[in-house]
């Protein structure tokens, strides 16, 4: 490869890795721009609400299974 052909590729890299630094630094500002909204009161109750069915389904599960380990 001539030093020509070398630069022309070290001039494609670099413009390559400009394009991607730019979709990161994009990327990076919406999701900043995420973090510091305020989150919909309803969708906290929802979560609320879920959380509270897990820890009812996992006191389920562990009532049953020691109730199946006592009779073994």
């Amino acid at each position: 490869m001539t030093e020509a052909e070398v630069l022309n590729e070290i001039r494609s890299n670099l413009n390559f890795l400009k394009e991607k630094m730019i979709q990161i630094e994009i990327t990076v500002n919406e999701i900043d721009s995420d973090v510091h909204k305020k989150i919909n009161p309803a969708y906290l109750k929802k979560l609320d609400k879920l959380k509270r069915k897990i820890k009812e389904y996992i006191s389920r599960i562990l009532k049953n299974s020691i109730s199946i380990s006592a009779y073994e």
